[in-house]
């Protein structure tokens, strides 16, 4: 499969239809490393200790192109378990020479690997969800006694969310490098996406999710029920050709309303 291919598809998805939130085209930037341990305040602190960013980059060619991309997940407990839990874009693109990289919610880099190994920890996947074991070395940051950089939340129960429901979404805060953060957002509906259940979601300051925060959790008293899937746009105002005011073609804009993939188990 070419992969300049399948990433332009994502981008004829993003124009037509709904924003596919899984972010190419950016460099593999590099977290630093003397960030300040993640936040100990109750709820949020707990729910950005369990979030990783996940970043990707794959050979594209004989030519030596590379394509890049990064999204979310999320760690949490399942029994004797940590899993890491994300939206599945990852399938289509995982070779053997693909180097994946996590940070935590600071852009500290906690463990590189390469697409073998990461296929051999996917435990289950559908179109809207990708659960993996989560990588050793991320399990053992999460038992530190002195100043965890990660840290295993609960699963929730995705069943007793309802319509009208506020729950909490992970996304990378836009503007002066922020980093990644959360806001509140209304569950508008329950209905079937891609013929999978998903939340409606309606950001309660108006702010939309971006591409690049596929697979963020979703979020209910602390609990994960869901990770990031899509986000609708409209039809906006027309843009102006550079080279005079003349309307050339309707813009894109990005809405409030976001869909999330409900947890699958």
């Amino acid at each position: 499969m070419d992969k300049r291919k399948f990433f332009k598809g994502l981008a004829v998805l993003w124009v037509v239809f709904t924003s596919s939130l899984f972010y190419t085209g950016q460099g593999f930037a590099r977290g630093n490393d003397s960030s300040p341990t993640l936040s100990k305040q109750s709820g949020m602190g707990k729910m950005l200790n369990a979030t990783v960013e996940i970043k990707m980059a794959v050979s594209a060619g004989s030519n030596g192109d590379q394509v890049e991309g990064n999204g979310l997940g999320s760690l949490v407990s399942a029994g004797d378990k940590t899993l890491l839990v994300t939206h599945n874009h990852w399938g289509e693109v995982l070779q053997e020479m693909t180097v994946i990289e996590f940070y935590n919610a600071n852009g500290q880099l906690l463990k590189m690997m390469f697409g073998s190994e990461f296929k051999a920890l996917v435990i289950s996947q559908d179109a809207g969800t990708l659960v993996l074991n989560a990588p050793e070395e991320l399990v053992k940051l999460t038992h530190s006694s002195k100043k965890p950089l990660l840290e295993a939340a609960e699963l929730g129960n995705s069943r007793q969310v309802k319509a009208g429901d506020i729950v909490t979404l992970v996304y990378h805060e836009q503007g002066n490098q922020k980093g990644i953060g959360m806001l509140e957002a209304r569950v508008e509906s329950i209905f079937k996406f891609k013929g999978l259940p998903a939340f409606s979601l309606r950001s309660l300051n108006g702010q939309p999710i971006m591409k690049g925060d596929s697979g963020g959790g979703i979020w209910t008293n602390g609990q994960l029920v869901g990770n990031m899937w899509a986000t609708i746009q409209k039809e906006g105002q027309p843009s102006q050709s550079a080279a005079s005011s003349t309307s050339t073609s309707k813009e894109m804009q990005l809405t409030d309303i976001s869909y999330g993939a409900i947890l699958p188990f």
